[in-house]
């Protein structure tokens, strides 16, 4: 089974396997940190609060053998 690399790469493993796995796992991470508010989204850096620090996402992806 192959790792993702980028993100870019998901609905490629995804066609090449049949199926969504990577797109709905990828999909489930992202709603996860969305409802835990880890992160605000802004349109404009200019609306930035002074007191936050920028942090860019970056998923890591694995798999799981068990």
């Amino acid at each position: 089974m192959e790792v993702l690399r980028i993100l870019k790469h998901a609905p490629e493993l995804d066609k090449i396997n049949g199926n969504n796995m990577w797109g709905k796992a990828t999909e489930k991470e992202a709603n996860e940190i969305m409802e835990h508010s880890t992160f605000i989204i802004v349109d404009n850096i200019s609306d930035i609060p002074k007191d936050y620090l920028f942090i860019p996402l970056q998923f890591v992806y694995d798999n799981k053998f068990d």
